[in-house]
């Protein structure tokens, strides 16, 4: 082959047989503009100071929800008659659980007369790993106060999910570490998986979500496209869902953020203890929430065989490498946004335009 889509944790092995791309992209950065890129996507494909794959996706999990199913007035009121509180997407994975366990087993979203889901899910690791990362990691850098806020330019904390940089200790063992296994546990009882995880059966989102079953849907990027989009591969059809209770320009399948968590583990105090999300424990945090999306495999990297392809086929191909750099996010193949000006108030707009 001439060329590769790969995933950047898959490179280690194989990255001295794909070319180096980096003069490509400082010959072609005026197109390509690689600082553009988010940083760790960049740091993913790159090895020896070479770039050894063109990112043009990230794989960060996401949080697709049904406005057909939270807007629905019967839901609703019945909601807020047994729960004393309003209905709403959740913002935090607390709020994520408690929703999912209330939904589950007390409304019938798709008429067929039984009883369905909250949130579903395909139970891998790296979904877990996104209940984990709001928890484990509150800033990757350190952090200064300026006029009210915080800064985080400073030198690498070392926070991570799995261990201690110092001395590779396990956080297994940690407050917030038993905290997302609880939160997760709890999760996936009250998904479409509650059965088939404790027989030890393969579950899967994208056979739950087709039937309608489900309220919401946990993801990454390309395969929410296809779970939320009209027609998509993966999305319920009109006949299992409620479009009736939709307002006019409203859409039924929509997505957001994956949530994050008002407790995080303090990783300045002796054993890491699980506390309150405020303060310069948690410097980021937007209204109390700590918010850390999991970076799940890098997404869909672009390489060149670096050992017996003719000239000609490998500029054909990085003449489309190219191509597929300039395109609007929607556009590329399964991509999730991946760049820093697709974060642009501007970008997203445009980018929920097209979903829609």
């Amino acid at each position: 082959y001439d060329a590769y889509i790969v995933q950047a944790p898959w490179l280690p092995p194989v990255f001295k047989g794909l070319k180096s791309l980096t003069q490509y992209i400082k010959d072609n950065d005026e197109t390509i503009n690689f600082m553009d890129i988010n940083q760790a996507s960049r740091s993913a494909v790159s090895f020896g100071g070479e770039v050894r794959a063109l990112p043009l996706d990230t794989d960060y999990i996401a949080l697709g929800w049904r406005q057909d199913v939270f807007d629905n007035t019967t839901i609703k009121n019945n909601y807020y008659a047994t729960w004393g509180e309003m209905l709403k997407v959740p913002d935090t994975i607390e709020e994520l659980v408690v929703v999912s366990e209330r939904m589950n087993g007390r409304h019938d979203y798709n008429n067929d007369g039984v009883m369905d889901w909250g949130f579903c899910l395909t139970p891998q690791t790296n979904y877990f790993q996104a209940f984990l990362a709001p928890v484990m990691q509150t800033h990757l850098h350190e952090c200064e106060k300026f006029d009210g806020e915080y800064r985080c330019l400073g030198a690498d904390t070392g926070q991570n999910m799995f261990f201690d940089v110092d001395n590779f200790e396990p956080l297994i063992y940690s407050e917030g570490y038993r905290y997302a296994v609880e939160l997760y546990s709890r999760f996936i009882m009250s998904s479409n998986c509650q059965n088939q995880t404790a027989a030890g059966v393969k579950c899967d989102r994208k056979t739950a979500f087709p039937t309608g079953r489900c309220a919401g849907v946990i993801s990454m990027p390309g395969t929410m496209t296809n779970l939320l989009r009209e027609g998509g591969k993966y999305a319920p059809k009109p006949d299992v869902r409620m479009d009736s209770v939709l307002k006019p320009g409203q859409y039924w399948g929509r997505r957001k953020v994956f949530p994050g968590s008002r407790r995080v583990i303090d990783w300045n105090q002796e054993g890491r203890p699980l506390v309150d999300c405020v303060g310069s424990v948690c410097p980021l945090a937007k209204h109390g929430i700590n918010y850390a999306p999991f970076f799940a495999e890098g997404g869909e990297s672009y390489a060149l065989n670096g050992r017996q392809s003719k000239p000609a086929a490998t500029e054909a191909m990085w003449d489309m490498f190219t191509w597929l750099a300039t395109l609007p996010v929607g556009e590329v193949p399964l991509a999730g946004t991946y760049r820093k000006s697709q974060l642009t108030e501007e970008a997203m707009e445009q980018l929920a335009d097209h979903w829609n």
